[in-house]
């Protein structure tokens, strides 16, 4: 269910200055106290967002604050809007219907309405019906190929479903879902896998290959299994080859041309990816050694944020959840924590300050991922990697970024991102 989460905030032009008097009158009170006085402040902001150019632009709450900000001077954080602390009739009331226009469900929390409604669908997806589609250890691609989405018709009715390849080592499973939610990762991983079994032998070569390297998997020896390692960074030659920037093919005749194209490229593309992942696993192993240092009280948050930060950037998937046009920032990364922890002496609170902005925008990303049905989506991936430039700007900006970054980049690259994952 895609609904346009901007549209359904602003509600309906009848009710939008009632509806921002009310969220202004919900704002904290420190807040609050500078609009004042509060009825007139909110009517010059309406009628500026109400204006056809401006009404529906975007998301409520970043609007509104931009509003107050461009009108009155004024700063308001966008996450202090209470959008969900306002009476019923200033929430948009959505419905689902069936095909003969009868309301199944409604609700004016809509998670909680899509939540429901997917629940609905996978329970209409009974074993009848799966079996209709699902396979199971696949070793080749299907020649029935993979569609995009399916309409199924059960007993209970239509129920449209999301075809995906599962890996599980040994062959695929072609499987259907209710939800879109997740499916790029799991194509990832299958269509990868199929890809490795069409050339068992090169696969094996380059596994061989990376379990002889002794030093890098010694480095990697603190995040987990070593064969599960060398098997991620054969994986990531093959996708990144065979796959990477391109559609996944749904037809048989284009997955064997993907396979005839990589199978070129990917003996190449997996000396790339090993001598990325040497110099990260190698900066790592530094990093959380300078880390482990760090026993001051002082530096307790500090090194909290750093530890989670090390943890995301360079965990035991690392080769899996980074794009390949990120794999050579991440030693840069690397570098901008090992910076922060040679000036952390005597600039504390310097530090905390810094951590509390990037905080602000981390939040942020895990507000535009939770809408997303895809976290894995370039859109949310690209954000990712624009907070760790931001925080290089904040913790180490003699290492330089890799396009200029600030909060007004970042508050644009934002808002952006989050009218796409919101759009119908």
């Amino acid at each position: 269910m895609r609904l346009d989460r901007n549209a359904l905030d602003w509600l309906v032009p009848g009710f939008f200055g009632e509806k921002c008097l009310a969220l202004g009158r919900a704002l904290p009170k420190s807040l609050r106290r500078k609009l004042a006085p509060l009825g007139q402040t909110i009517q010059v902001v309406q009628e500026r967002l109400g204006r056809p150019a401006s009404y529906r632009q975007g998301r409520l709450a970043d609007a509104l604050s931009e509003a107050v900000r461009t009108c009155h001077g004024i700063a308001i954080p966008p996450d202090a809007w209470r959008m969900h602390d306002l009476p019923g009739h200033l929430r948009m009331n959505v419905q689902v219907r069936d095909v003969r226009q009868r309301v199944v469900d409604q609700d004016r929390d809509v998670d909680a309405l899509r939540t429901r409604h997917r629940a609905h669908v996978a329970k209409n997806l009974t074993s009848d019906l799966r079996q209709s589609v699902e396979q199971r250890d696949l070793t080749a691609f299907p020649d029935a190929g993979i569609p995009d989405s399916l309409v199924l018709e059960g007993s209970a009715g239509r129920s449209v479903v999301y075809p995906v390849l599962v890996d599980r080592g040994n062959g695929v499973d072609l499987l259907v879902q209710a939800t879109p939610d997740g499916r790029a990762a799991l194509n990832r991983d299958g269509y990868t896998r199929l890809a490795m079994l069409g050339e068992p032998r090169t696969a094996r070569e380059l596994r061989r290959e990376v379990e002889h390297d002794a030093e890098m998997m010694i480095h990697f020896v603190p995040l987990g299994s070593l064969a599960g390692y060398a098997d991620d960074l054969v994986a990531a030659a093959f996708w990144f080859a065979y796959f990477d920037g391109k559609d996944l093919p749904r037809g048989k005749p284009e997955f064997d041309a993907c396979a005839r194209a990589g199978k070129a490229a990917l003996r190449g593309t997996f000396s790339e990816v090993v001598l990325h992942a040497r110099s990260i696993l190698a900066k790592r192993t530094a990093v959380a050694r300078d880390l482990d240092g760090l026993t001051s009280p002082a530096f307790a948050q500090s090194r909290d944020d750093m530890t989670r930060q090390l943890g995301k950037l360079v965990g035991p998937d690392f080769l899996r959840r980074t794009p390949r046009q990120h794999l050579p920032d991440l030693p840069r990364y690397l570098e901008g924590m090992a910076y922060r922890i040679d000036g952390l002496q005597g600039r504390v609170q310097r530090d905390l300050a810094g951590l509390a902005k990037v905080a602000a925008w981390e939040r942020r990303l895990a507000a535009v991922a939770e809408q997303a049905d895809d976290t894995e989506s370039a859109a949310v991936q690209e954000l990712r990697f624009l907070v760790e430039e931001y925080r290089i700007a904040v913790f180490a900006q003699a290492l330089g970024t890799r396009e200029r970054v600030s909060d007004k980049r970042l508050a644009q690259r934002f808002d952006a991102a989050t009218a796409w994952v919101r759009a119908p």
